[in-house]
């Protein structure tokens, strides 16, 4: 039992300090959903990802995790967002992927 905590806990530790070491992810990123998909841009570039490339979505009490592949995903800090687009955002995604689906799932 021991060392599954140790392992969680440096599990944790280790991609906080990789998470400070890459500059690229700290920068501040815009996020624009529309009928086509889902825009991201920072300083650093650009990326557009079409509704049809989502492959499923997760909600935690956090964050949103958007699919693209099985263990490839995208954050949504929920603390960006204020309490009308988080409801906007889920029902966004449900309408357009299905309901919350586990990474390699079919959504309805």
């Amino acid at each position: 039992m021991g060392f599954l905590f140790f392992l969680f806990t440096f599990s944790r530790i280790s991609h906080r300090r990789r998470f400070r070491k890459i500059k690229a992810l700290q920068l501040p990123v815009q996020i624009n959903l529309d009928d086509e998909g889902i825009a991201y841009a920072s300083a650093n570039g650009q990326s557009k990802i079409s509704w049809r490339a989502i492959e499923a979505w997760s909600e935690s009490d956090r964050v949103f995790l958007i699919y693209t592949q099985p263990n490839l995903f995208y954050v949504v800090p929920k603390r960006v967002l204020v309490a009308d687009p988080i409801a906007e955002l889920r029902m966004l995604l449900k309408e357009r992927i299905g309901q919350i689906t586990q990474p390699g799932m079919q959504a309805n």
